[in-house]
């Protein structure tokens, strides 16, 4: 419990009235830090510069509910770690920022409603992971104790036999395991025409969450825009990406069965780019060191002690 508690500064920036103070205070506590909400980007730039320059930065979630101009931005990111919220689309549209927005280059942008970004237990483990500093995450960390996990190399037959063979192990049906379909289908089909080459796809399952992430190889300049949209097509309950040092990025779909509070079964997006951004003021880890670290997986499933 002690390892979850990030300590932190967490500041909505927003003109919704969805969310009270108290209930952000409260989400924040999870958090172990504080919470408070703007309304004006000049009140939130003001108290940051009157506040205490600790070590931590604190974190701005920015629903965009507010036009903030080119210098607002800037001045934001030189004293907080600014996270972009994102409404989701109203209809089935894709509606994702132009492939020239802040938001791609942003530490984190996420494509929830107010209340997924409160309610949902992916978004609150993945933020959970991602504010506290010093850690590596990684998108299988997202299952609970008593998993069960497979890995493989992302060639074709293998690929299809081993998804398949997770499924029957599990008995996996309805969503999850269209989501499972989906996914492999994703990484055969779509992964080598966005520039990159997956080397290990992770197929796990925690008796609630699904998960199947896959580990890629950046091949020159990262399109995430592109990457992005292409898995807003195939129309995955969550999709999320996690830019790793070694240029390595991960990719993977999720499925959780809770439902939003507003009845509405909400699609999900994440962009994190943490550890990338990170690594662009310190020494990243060779791509020898990243292969080898792929390489240690195993074919098999693994189930955690229970």
């Amino acid at each position: 419990m002690k390892e979850g508690l990030a300590n932190c500064e967490l500041k909505l920036l927003t003109t919704s009235k969805d969310v009270g103070l108290r209930r952000w205070r409260s989400f924040a506590a999870a958090f172990g830090g504080t919470g408070q909400i703007f309304n004006a980007v000049t009140d939130l730039l003001q108290h940051l510069n009157t506040g205490k320059q600790g070590a931590n930065k604190p974190i701005v979630i920015y629903d965009q509910t507010l036009q903030l101009s080119v210098l607002d931005l800037a001045r934001l990111q030189q004293r907080c770690r600014l996270f972009f919220l994102r409404p989701p689309p109203a209809d089935t549209g894709i509606n994702l920022p132009v492939a020239t927005a802040p938001a791609w280059a942003a530490e984190a942008y996420l494509q929830c409603s107010l209340s997924a970004l409160l309610e949902s237990p992916v978004v609150r483990a993945s933020l959970m992971r991602l504010v506290g500093h010093g850690r590596t995450f990684r998108i299988e960390s997202l299952l609970r104790w008593g998993y069960a996990m497979q890995t493989c190399e992302a060639s074709g037959q293998t690929l299809d036999r081993v998804s398949l063979a997770f499924n029957r192990s599990l008995n996996l049906n309805g969503e999850a395991r269209r989501l499972t379909e989906m996914f492999t289908h994703f990484i055969q089909a779509r992964v080598h025409q966005l520039g990159l080459r997956s080397e290990l796809v992770t197929f796990g399952f925690d008796g609630i969450l699904t998960l199947v992430a896959a580990r890629c190889k950046v091949h020159g300049p990262l399109d995430i825009h592109a990457v992005a949209g292409e898995l807003r097509v195939h129309d995955m309950h969550i999709t999320m990406t996690n830019r790793l040092t070694g240029n390595y990025l991960e990719i993977a779909g999720l499925f959780h069965p809770q439902i939003s509070a507003t009845g509405k079964n909400e699609r999900m997006l994440l962009i994190l780019n943490r550890a990338y951004n990170t690594a662009l003021q310190q020494p990243s880890a060779t791509d020898d060191d990243a292969s080898t670290e792929a390489a240690d997986a195993t074919d098999t499933i693994t189930h955690k002690a229970s």
